[in-house]
């Protein structure tokens, strides 16, 4: 199965999904952003209003995270569909949680109104992610690599030795 996406904004790499909470009717067409950085994914601010989430549904996650935009607290929305158009028709991965920046007790969504909807790992790590910006290429798959172009031994890890 193949999940194509593309390149975007800054060349940035884009997946379409469909996003849906599963005690909803509502479905959303929503870009994600592929973050191999992330390790979950996330739903952005006007994906949470377009929902119609009430913010008191949200679930305060455990610590804070640090990134571009500096140090955040996130939330849980939970019960979260994610459906993707592939060559074999449309596939659904099912997420309990999935994290937002938009929150109750904070208001860091009044202050964060540009955060995107990014695909962390929890979801990239189910598949092979292939990104080949000279041809436009972006795909997603559970499909194994082999062949003449992929290697038989992978290289070791670099190890970042503390100083």
């Amino acid at each position: 199965m193949r999940i194509r996406g593309y390149f975007g904004e800054h060349g940035a790499p884009w997946v379409p999904v469909k996003l849906r909470r599963q005690e909803s009717d509502r479905v959303l067409d929503v870009q994600f952003l592929i973050d191999t950085g992330a390790y979950r994914s996330m739903v952005g601010t006007a994906e949470i209003y377009a929902l119609g989430v009430s913010i008191h549904e949200l679930r305060k996650s455990v610590g804070t995270a640090v990134g571009f935009g500096g140090r955040t607290q996130f939330y849980h929305l939970q019960n979260v569909e994610l459906t993707f158009d592939t060559d074999q028709g449309p596939h659904t991965e099912v997420l309990s949680k999935m994290l937002t920046t938009f929150g109750p007790s904070t208001g860091q969504h009044r202050k964060r109104p540009h955060v995107r909807s990014v695909l962390g790992r929890d979801i990239l790590d189910r598949y092979a992610l292939i990104l080949d910006k000279r041809v436009g290429v972006v795909i997603l798959t559970d499909e194994a690599l082999t062949g003449e172009n992929v290697p038989n031994e992978l290289p070791q890890p670099l190890v970042r030795e503390e100083v």
